[in-house]
């Protein structure tokens, strides 16, 4: 019996990203801020400066997410896979300062006035900055940043404030 093939990426990735060892999928470790997933792939926290709130768009298992809780940050975590969701909120669920949702992140961000830090998600700079200021955004500063590596992709680094 085959089964049917996703239709949206929330879907894909929901039916491909599954955990294929024995039982549960273990719990990530924290024990580096790691922005490509490769080894030494990119910067670290520090990049971030000091921010009192950040969010992980497309956090997918969190660890990044939970690194920034565990030195302080109030961490909003969204992804549009149910299945990353709960699997983050199992893994997750002794940090206080991190919270997970199950949404759109661009849908999310209507009506969200605040300051964020965001990093890592599907939109290219540009388009992040657009987003950002028609939700009455200031301060944006979109940018890739390079990866060591010229022939692999960069991570996405994206601030905003408002003042409201």
């Amino acid at each position: 019996m085959t089964s049917a093939a996703p239709t949206t990426p929330a879907e894909y990735w929901d039916k491909y990203k599954r955990h294929r060892g024995e039982g549960d999928r273990p719990r990530p470790t924290t024990r580096a801020f790691g922005w490509t997933g490769l080894a030494d792939g990119g910067p670290g926290a520090e990049v971030l400066g000091t921010p009192a709130t950040a969010l992980d768009l497309g956090p997918a298992e969190g660890e990044n997410a939970a690194y920034l809780a565990r030195v302080g940050v109030e961490v909003t975590a969204v992804d549009f896979s149910a299945v990353q969701v709960e699997r983050a909120r199992r893994f997750w669920a002794d940090e206080p300062r991190l919270t997970f949702v199950h949404a759109v992140g661009g849908k999310w961000l209507e009506g969200r006035e605040t300051e964020l830090t965001v990093w890592r998600w599907q939109y290219g700079s540009e388009q992040w900055a657009d987003i950002l200021k028609r939700h009455n955004f200031t301060a944006v500063d979109a940018k890739v940043l390079p990866n060591p590596d010229p022939a692999v992709l960069g991570t996405l680094l994206v601030t905003a404030t408002t003042t409201s």
